[in-house]
């Protein structure tokens, strides 16, 4: 017997109409598809009072319906057996009219198990309501090395804009992330499942994603801000012989539009709460009437804003004799926690009787944190965030694929096929090479061989471009100045069909959520070391252009690799310390989508395309990694449909991570229909499955060059790399930084390993500095080998050089 159980009830079936047969189907090909392994049928409902009941009369034009437009929770059952578990959707019903309006015959509704079951709920989740912890910007916090299978956030070197100091920063100057594995457990944690995937095992667990150095505006509401008013006039009374100052109170915070969420404003007094820019406004109806008593005295009338008793901003009602009408007062200023702030009345030899009624709103705007300051995470997680968009862009990035155990409530995402990652594991730089098996597995196989396989159909895939392209989307301003004089898509990797196999074109597939960050090495912060510290770059405006630009918090989201504090392994930078008031060598947490400061090349690299160290190591890419077997399957093609035997449990335990094999060979199962009511063989779908080769290796491509590009003179054709220079360098690669301190000759010999020798226009990628002062190639300095002379009429003895060479040894 067959039974439908949607939203916690059973359904009316007819027996012997219903089509049971299920579509059971992993994701298609396409690459980012999120519905994974699910199954789908639509059934047909008779209009049953207990049906009707359970769709809430949807038919009918004036009911209210509540959650019959929802995916409702649905089982359906054969002899007991659950054959799928999901959610149901009612998609419409067959309609008969009578006299008073329609009533429904049927009802039309989909099924659908596995990750459509989360999903939905899943996706629709804000990040910042996941429930996160507080975060405190201060010494300890800024310089612990935060462990990532634990730690909900890090604190990391990214640039923003430019440093408030040039030589060193600040506390507050270091970037808040929160770890991606997080977002996930807790996503999944919130609708009831527990999530398996790759992503809280090193190195996955230490994704990281950085947010804006500012407060989120529903903090400052919630928590800072002020409206009150007095539900009527207050009334003050003086002679010209009284003197003396009050306070204005507005005695409703409450109503609304009134708030004080915060619990800042208490008789009259605001209490400010955490440091910002505030703007102090009263709104006021004014009813006057007064006169001045001995007119040879000092006479006053005014209303007037008192911070920590000192008057900021002032209305004059000296000489007004007789006034009706609405006034308005107002401050802006920056103020710190704990100031006081009072609306006053100051009088002095005047006569008066004064009535006011109105309004105060306290409004702040701030920034950044202050070290010290405390708040909750979701204050500075953006409200843009979905669960959505980062699981869409982490399947696209990696190759994921999903399946989901919905009555043991357990999902499943792994990259499809078995890889294997260089990274560091922890601070000591040492390598590790570790090899992983993918979603499907290698091992546990169906024999289709033993289940009756009758009659098959052959097809051939099609439709894709001859050349595809994974990218991350581009949206800063240095970003995409970069690409266009270089001509390139900065960690895009791609694969070349071979000719004629697909119509000839080029197909992009960028990320929707993520966008690439490239980095810069700030050799000014920086001390000691071969080259400039390395952070990721997130500027306002052109960094090669523009120095001094406003920071851009919503550009989209970076996804970055936080390796953290490695003992100097990253280089050190100078960090002001506020107790000693000094500046000390500190070696910063680093995090990255390519460490191209790295000798070894052993970091994990998050670009698409392979990219070379500025010790010219090749780190391999994430096409290479994660996408290279699901390309070979498309290139093959081959998708047969078959007819095979499947049990009952087979289908209660159905898992499209184990493949098929038949004979010697490998299939990935694309599909089965299967009908509990009968014994015949289900159609089943099966898509060829091989390992790439050394051969598929050279259809890789890396750094896409771009169509009708043309890159500019200085530049290397197809250089790709995420590293860029400032004030209209032509940067590629950094090879050397070289300081000569106090030089006593003119004569400045590199060492042989400089780089020199190895870029291709010298003049334009050897920067010479004197005093910090950049000099002009073949005028102020010349360049012969290995040994760079100073015009003897611009050198003089005591100066400080600072060298930079720059190359590109990849494209």
């Amino acid at each position: 017997m067959i039974k439908l159980f949607i939203g916690g009830q059973e359904v009316d079936l007819n027996q012997n109409e219903v089509n049971v047969t299920i579509d059971y189907s992993i994701e298609n090909i396409e690459l980012g598809n999120i519905s994974g392994a699910h199954s789908k049928r639509n059934v047909t409902l008779p209009a049953t009072k207990t049906n009707v009941n359970i769709f809430q009369n949807i038919t009918d034009a004036g009911a209210i319906v509540t959650n019959a437009y929802k995916l409702l929770s649905a089982r359906l059952e054969a002899d007991g057996v659950p054959i799928l578990t999901g959610k149901a959707r009612l998609e419409g019903a067959d309609l008969q009219a009578i006299n008073s309006g329609f009533v429904a015959s049927n009802f039309k509704v989909s099924l659908i198990g596995n990750n459509a079951d989360w999903f939905a709920d899943v996706g629709n989740i804000l990040v910042r309501d996941l429930g996160w912890s507080t975060i405190e910007v201060s010494e300890t916090t800024v310089k612990a090395n935060y462990n990532p299978t634990t730690a909900e956030f890090c604190f990391i070197l990214m640039k923003w804009k430019a440093w408030e100091n040039e030589t060193y920063i600040l506390y507050n100057e270091l970037t808040p992330a929160i770890f991606v594995w997080q977002i996930l457990e807790k996503a999944f944690a919130n609708k009831g499942y527990q999530l398996n995937s790759i992503f809280k095992t090193d190195p996955f667990n230490r994704l990281i994603i950085p947010m804006g150095l500012n407060l989120d505006a529903d903090y400052i509401k919630d928590f800072v801000n002020l409206r009150a008013s007095n539900p009527s006039p207050a009334s003050f009374v003086y002679s010209a012989g009284n003197n003396g100052t009050v306070n204005i109170t507005f005695t409703d915070e409450t109503t609304s539009p009134n708030f004080d969420t915060g619990g800042n404003y208490t008789g009259g007094i605001y209490t400010v709460p955490i440091n910002a820019l505030y703007e102090l406004i009263a709104e006021l109806n004014v009813t006057l009437t007064a006169s001045i008593g001995d007119i040879n005295q000092f006479a006053e009338l005014i209303l007037f804003f008192e911070v920590n008793g000192n008057n900021v901003s002032t209305y004059d009602l000296t000489n007004e004799t007789s006034l009706n009408n609405s006034i308005s007062l107002e401050f802006l200023g920056d103020l710190v926690a704990n100031d006081t702030v009072k609306l006053r009345l100051r009088y002095e030899n005047v006569t008066f009787n004064l009535s006011i009624a109105g309004s105060l709103s306290v409004v702040a705007e701030k920034e950044g944190l202050d070290t010290g300051e405390i708040v909750n995470l979701q204050y500075i997680i953006p409200i843009s965030w979905y669960a959505r968009d980062i699981i869409s862009d982490l399947t696209t990035i990696f190759n994921l694929a999903w399946e989901t155990d919905v009555l043991n409530r357990q999902v499943y995402a792994y990259p499809k096929d078995d890889y294997t990652i260089r990274y560091k594991a922890n601070s000591t730089g040492a390598a590790s090479l570790t090899s992983f098996e993918g979603f499907f597995k290698g091992t546990n196989k169906y024999d289709l061989n033993i289940r009756d396989i009758d009659g098959s159909d052959f097809q051939v895939l099609d439709g894709y471009k001859s050349s595809q392209v994974l990218a991350y989307a581009t949206d800063d301003d240095t970003t995409n100045k970069e690409e266009e004089r270089r001509g390139v898509n900065i960690y895009s990797g791609g694969y070349n069909f071979p000719q004629d196999r697909f119509e000839k074109g080029i197909e992009f597939i960028y990320t929707n959520f993520f966008a690439k960050a490239i980095h810069i090495n700030d050799v000014a912060i920086t001390t000691g070391g071969t080259y400039g510290a390395q952070m990721p770059l997130v500027f306002g405006d052109d960094y090669n252009t523009v120095t001094d630009a406003e920071p851009n918090y919503n550009l989209a989201p970076r996804l970055l690799y936080y390796a953290g504090r490695r003992n100097g392994l990253d280089g050190k930078i100078r960090l002001f310390d506020e107790t000693t008031s000094a500046a000390s060598a500190f070696d910063f947490p680093a995090a990255f989508m390519v460490n191209y400061n790295d000798p070894s090349g052993a970091d994990f690299n998050l670009s698409f395309s392979d990219e070379v160290t500025n010790y010219t190591n090749v780190m391999q890419g994430v096409f290479k990694t994660f996408h290279l077997q699901t390309y070979k399957r498309i290139e093959l093609g081959k998708v047969y449909s078959t007819f095979a035997k499947w049990k009952p449990k087979d289908i209660t335990q159905l898992s499209f991570r184990r493949k098929g094999i038949i004979g010697s060979s490998n299939f990935i199962i694309q599909s089965l229909e299967y009908n509990p009511k009968s014994n015949s063989p289900a159609k089943t779908v099966l898509l060829y499955d091989e390992k790439p080769n050394t051969n598929d290796l050279t259809k890789v491509v890396n750094t896409i060059t771009l169509a009708g590009a043309s890159p500019q003179s200085g530049t290397v054709t197809g250089s790709g790399s995420g590293l860029v220079g400032a004030n209209g360098a032509t940067v590629n690669i950094q090879l050397s930084y070289t300081p000569f301190l106090n030089s006593m000759t003119n004569v400045l010999v590199l060492a042989p390993n400089s780089g020199i020798t190895q870029v291709s226009n010298t003049n334009a990628n050897v920067l010479v500095f004197m005093n910090g002062q950049k000099l002009i190639p073949t005028v102020q300095y010349i360049i012969s080998g290995s040994t760079i002379g100073i015009n003897v009429n611009t050198h003089y003895d005591g100066a400080n050089y600072e060298v930079v060479v720059n190359g590109v040894t990849k494209g």
